[in-house]
């Protein structure tokens, strides 16, 4: 992500190729985001992207232990399909509960 000194080159380089102040506009939204100058007008003059974070998982780990149990053969594919979640959510699980094939 730029700086911002380095977005005051985009400006004056715009105007000199005979871009359009709309079109410029329309650049630096689909390069940096639509808010960019929604955050400026508020005062948050940072081009860094916000920490989204991990969404909070949906994936009961108890209710995992249960099926797992009550097939010990089964897939993480078979199992994400059960639980309705992503093959990497229940990986990821079965790491918490430390269910995942050790290797000798």
């Amino acid at each position: 992500m730029p700086s911002i000194n380095e977005s005051h080159i985009i400006f004056p380089y715009d105007f000199k190729r005979g871009t359009s102040a709309s079109k410029t506009a329309r650049n630096i939204n689909e390069a940096f985001g639509e808010n960019l100058f929604k955050k400026f007008k508020e005062g948050d003059e940072s081009l860094e992207n916000e920490g989204r974070g991990r969404p909070d998982s949906v994936v009961d780990n108890e209710e995992l232990k249960s099926v797992v149990r009550a097939n010990l053969r089964q897939t993480v594919r078979e199992t994400s399909r059960a639980l309705e979640v992503s093959k990497s959510s229940v990986s990821r699980h079965l790491q918490q509960i430390e269910k995942t094939k050790k290797l000798d």
